[in-house]
């Protein structure tokens, strides 16, 4: 069966500001849905290369689970889309999305500094919530999407999926078990050669600070800072940071980030991150008191190397799957069993915390000594 729907355009070219007089026919076909079973509708807010690479292919290998809409202020854009994707509706306005009585959760798939307002309405129109990292731009932010998720009793994920790799799977439970004994130091870097590179077409806005917030702290840095935090089980104590713009001068924001981070069990962590990597490197690098554990190393995903007489190396085996499996099927889960989220939005909240002290630790010269509860 086909539908028409009506779909009011966004002239402006920003989220949320519509223009009532112009309309957009678009006919779609219904897709079939299981008659048994509840199947959550999924909205995707912002289609750009993060929903296309990420986010809606993952969505459409959930079960129990269907795209229902896109959105996007750019209108052709978010038609090609629902057009690809097989995709009923397709808005310019995210907030008409929104008021789809049939939609139960969406994405967030947006430029930083709209994470926060899109969030906190779908909230309040009793949508939960998976937003993709980072959490927010400031801590008020992060703490009233926090709030909006409470007071509407809805799920709010945020989409920081590196722990669901099964090469860091195997690494912490490698930790866990002792093999390199108590952790000593942490290295880890994260780079590529930029946002422009990684995404020609939309990778734009990245450098502008007001969409942003911050550079590659916020865009790579808080996904090994959320890394290490779960890796190590603790929280940062205090920061030494320095960030710049070393290649992009047309940069509103820093495109190289390193930090110096003092764990509360004394664990010491060099982070550095960098859009000025060509080509791009990830690793990390645990030192303990009986060996050190090699991780996504560019020439081996995973190595132990033991310090004793023998002075061991080892390369576990990884597996293709991570043993939870596609993080999207769990946040669809999340919500039908109603459980807590893998990636909660205050566990983000932290890593935000530290990339800000980083930040702050650069413009001031000082340790950043950071707030934490018990």
């Amino acid at each position: 069966m086909s539908k028409t729907v009506k779909k009011k355009i966004d002239t402006s070219g920003g989220y949320g500001i519509i223009d009532p007089e112009q309309e957009v026919m678009v006919t779609s076909n219904d897709r079939n849905v299981p008659k048994e079973g509840r199947v959550l509708k999924i909205g995707i807010i912002g289609v750009g290369a993060i929903a296309q690479r990420s986010h809606i292919p993952n969505f459409q290998k959930v079960n129990g689970a269907e795209i229902l809409a896109v959105c996007d202020p750019i209108e052709r854009k978010a038609k090609l889309v629902a057009e690809k994707w097989g995709i009923k509706y397709y808005f310019t306005n995210y907030k008409d999305l929104l008021s789809l009585d049939e939609l139960d959760a969406v994405s967030v798939c947006t430029p930083n500094y709209f994470h926060a307002p899109i969030t906190i309405d779908a909230c309040d129109k009793g949508k939960h919530v998976l937003c993709e990292k980072p959490i927010a731009t400031t801590l008020e932010d992060a703490q009233r999407m926090i709030d909006a998720a409470k007071r509407n009793k809805v799920k709010l994920e945020i989409g920081q999926f590196k722990k669901f790799m099964p090469v860091y799977e195997v690494g912490k439970e490698i930790l866990e078990e002792g093999l390199i004994g108590d952790v000593l130091t942490v290295r880890t870097k994260l780079g590529h050669s930029g946002p422009e590179d990684w995404s020609p077409t939309t990778g734009k806005w990245f450098f502008k600070k007001w969409k942003t917030g911050m550079g590659v702290l916020l865009d790579l840095g808080t996904k090994h800072i959320s890394l290490i935090r779960w890796f190590l089980n603790d929280e940062v104590e205090s920061v030494i940071g320095r960030v710049d713009i070393l290649t992009k001068a047309f940069s509103e924001v820093e495109d190289y980030a390193v930090g110096v981070l003092k764990f509360r069990s004394g664990i010491i962590c060099v982070l550095e991150t960098s859009w000025c990597t060509k080509p791009s490197f990830k690793g990390t690098e645990i030192v303990g008191t009986k060996g050190t554990l090699f991780m996504d190393y560019p020439n081996t995903r995973l190595e132990i190397r033991i310090a004793n007489k023998i002075n061991a190396t080892f390369h576990p085996e990884i597996p293709e799957e991570g043993k939870k499996g596609n993080p999207f099927q769990r946040f669809v889960d999340c919500i039908k069993e109603d459980r807590i989220p893998d990636v909660t939005a205050e566990d983000e909240k932290r890593s935000l915390e530290v990339a800000l002290a980083i930040s702050k630790s650069s413009e001031t010269g000082k340790t950043v000594h950071l707030l934490l509860d018990n």
